[in-house]
């Protein structure tokens, strides 16, 4: 009983961390980029309407990191409990865990000098230089979490049900 309990836990614990993941940085993609256009269209630059979506960003890198520590519990537990490593199962763990790890490099690697640069960038170039440098990578880092939480997300529907 405990056992079915901790499983189910698990998978509630993956699907809401994938969900949000996923989910949640389409929304910011699309939002970003909604933002930017319409700026762009009023005579703003894309670099001061980039900046001025910074901290929605920087907030919603929290909340990835949050959902990427629970993933990592999520599947952890999985694993304790069922033991099982068919393909699919590797395939959703590898999906996950490079999830995990885009997120920690979002959250610890390209956030905080990001953070640390908005009151500069339009003062210094070489800061903006800098932040469009840490922009693209986030940009690349945002892609690979789409697709390895999707990837992770969907798996379990292929996967032989007892």
């Amino acid at each position: 009983m405990v056992t079915l309990t901790m499983l189910r836990l698990s998978y509630i614990l993956r699907t809401i961390s994938l969900a949000i993941l996923s989910g949640g940085c389409i929304a910011v993609t699309v939002s970003a980029i909604a933002l930017v256009t319409a700026a762009k269209a009023h005579g703003v630059t894309a670099a001061a309407a980039a900046t001025a979506n910074a901290p929605m960003f920087i907030t919603f890198s929290s909340l990835m990191l949050g959902c990427a520590i629970t993933l990592f519990i999520g599947e952890l537990l999985d694993l304790v409990i069922t033991k099982r490593m068919t393909k699919l199962v590797c395939t959703r763990f590898a999906a996950s865990a490079l999830s995990v790890t885009a997120c920690f490099i979002l959250s610890f690697a390209i956030v905080p000098p990001m953070k640390a640069m908005i009151g500069e960038i339009h003062t210094n170039e070489q800061t903006e230089a800098t932040w469009k440098t840490f922009h693209e990578s986030a940009r690349i880092i945002f892609g690979i979490i789409i697709l390895t939480s999707l990837t992770a997300l969907c798996v379990p529907a292929f996967e032989k049900r007892n």
